[in-house]
């Protein structure tokens, strides 16, 4: 007989434990993806707008994330590089820093006002990819980690984790570094919707795409990967919501046929019961997700697992694609460009002219930088394409925000003829904030909780704690690494973990 798993969710997380679990174990292992909503794809999730795809959440990765990159690769999607947008930093009042479309022009203005500490920045960002890049060698080894903590310990990561990304670079910047509270802050900005507060983990991982330049998205957005991953499985049931699961005891007297039954787990809806499986995965963030779960009696509530490392805040996000055109008159103050700040600026200002800095030549992508995050509304703001056969001339843009956006917000970031297409609000990324809890094990059990469980017998916990030693609970989260770092590549390392913790625990059990 199989192996039967369950898995509720269908983000990356999900594809990649399902994938992953097929190449290890083939016709042994019978799976079944549970979604709550209509589709697939967790916070992977796009829109046509015309004609072409638009990513809700994440547009670009970073093609060094080999699990992403490999998948397109194998189903031949097709990869494309993002729209080539002029950028510009705003602080509120006007550009500190404005994309020329001369590249070499570019090179000379972001290194006159940044310097050395581009370089800095590219050694610490390499430095920490180099470890980061072991975890694939490991996995392809069939090496899993029982904590998130284990795993980045190993990859020389762990001290990343506790401690903030604005700490960490402080110590390798110039004292006048302006580079931390421009350039980085805004790139943390669009990634999180967070500031250089975050891990110094989370803060690397956000800087790769900026410092490689290397980056690719896909025609038929990220779903498409998790659709062709999910071909594989034995069940999909989307629009069914998964709300209670509940740890069921082996009735056999032997001790032996326990070890080897091991336990087993009714997975139900508010309906009907989905299934009794062998293994249960969790791939959706706990704290939203509003399932009960069962361990040997336990209730394991949504508190008790914030408080043990498996669940925390996150941060919301909201997603606005307007149809329109930018406001100039807004993003023109001031004279539009910043005011030179070093000779080298001001000669370059004073021979080239408008060919250096052009008020009126207003960047197609715009990013906050830490003075500028204090004043306005939105988190980012892009342009992506023109619209076909429109007399108006209208472009579709794509705004970031941590709330949704007034009324009085479109009105000053666009013309009176623009107008909202889609928007969606979604708890993006957790809310980041070491020292991080890196503790919490990929395997759910009640002796992961301590003490402090809502149990009619405490006598179960010990007997628990006795299971991990014997057959440990097959209930896994795929969540555990996000607390330290969020990335649809994490989630895809998150879940070849739990495909070989998985198959380890039965190879153990057998």
């Amino acid at each position: 007989m199989p192996i039967k798993v369950a898995v509720i969710g269908s983000g990356v997380g999900a594809a990649s434990t399902c994938y992953f679990l097929k190449k290890l174990l083939h016709e042994k292992v019978h799976i079944e993806v549970f979604e709550r909503s209509p589709h697939i794809g967790g916070r992977t999730e796009s829109i046509r707008i015309d004609g072409q795809n638009m990513e809700l959440g994440a547009g670009i990765a970073y093609s060094g994330n080999r699990y992403i990159k490999g998948w397109a690769k194998e189903f031949g999607l097709v990869e494309v590089k993002p729209p080539k947008n002029k950028f510009g930093l705003w602080n509120g009042d006007n550009f500190v820093f404005k994309e020329s479309s001369i590249s070499a022009l570019t090179a000379v203005k972001i290194v006159d006002r940044y310097g050395s500490d581009l370089l800095s920045l590219r050694t610490a960002v390499y430095e920490a990819t180099s470890k980061f890049d072991k975890i694939y060698g490991l996995q392809e080894d069939g090496v899993c980690f029982d904590t998130a903590g284990d795993l980045w310990r190993h990859l020389g990561l762990h001290t990343y984790t506790q401690q903030s990304f604005k700490e960490a670079m402080a110590s390798k910047l110039s004292p006048s570094s302006k580079l931390l509270s421009e350039l980085m802050f805004a790139v943390n900005k669009v990634n999180y919707n967070q500031s250089n507060d975050v891990n110094a983990l989370a803060g690397i991982v956000s800087m790769c795409p900026l410092v490689t330049g290397d980056v690719f998205s896909l025609t038929t957005g990220w779903t498409s990967i998790l659709k062709e991953i999910f071909k594989g499985v034995d069940g999909l049931h989307v629009s069914t919501p998964v709300t209670k699961i509940t740890s069921l005891q082996c009735s056999s007297p032997s001790t032996s046929m326990q070890r080897q039954c091991g336990p087993k787990y009714r997975v139900e809806s508010e309906e009907a019961s989905l299934g009794t499986f062998d293994a249960v995965v969790l791939t959706c963030p706990s704290v939203t997700s509003g399932l009960e779960l069962i361990l040997d009696f336990v209730t394991v509530t949504p508190k008790l697992q914030e408080k043990s490392g498996y669940c925390r805040s996150y941060k919301t996000t909201h997603t606005t694609f307007v149809k329109g055109k930018m406001n100039d008159d807004y993003f023109i103050k001031n004279n539009g460009g910043g005011v030179p700040q070093t000779w080298l600026a001001s000669a370059l200002g004073g021979v080239l002219g408008s060919y250096y800095d052009d008020p009126k030549d207003l960047p197609q992508s715009i990013y906050l930088v830490e003075e500028g995050a204090k004043k306005e509304k939105f988190s980012s703001y892009s342009k992506y394409f023109d619209f076909k056969d429109c007399p108006a001339g209208h472009s579709l843009y794509k705004v970031f925000s941590a709330e949704p956006l007034a009324v009085s917000t479109l009105h000053h970031l666009f013309t009176p003829d623009s107008s909202v297409m889609a928007t969606r609000e979604w708890n993006a990324y957790p809310q980041f904030s070491p020292p991080e809890n890196t503790s919490a094990s990929f395997r759910m059990g009640a002796s992961s909780y301590g003490g402090d469980v809502a149990s009619t017998n405490t006598d179960l916990v010990h007997e628990d704690k006795k299971r991990a030693n014997g057959n440990p609970h097959r209930v896994y989260n795929t969540a555990i690494l996000e607390g330290s770092v969020a990335a649809m590549e994490i989630s895809a390392i998150s879940g070849r973990n739990i495909a070989l913790l998985l198959h380890r625990d039965f190879q153990n059990s057998a």
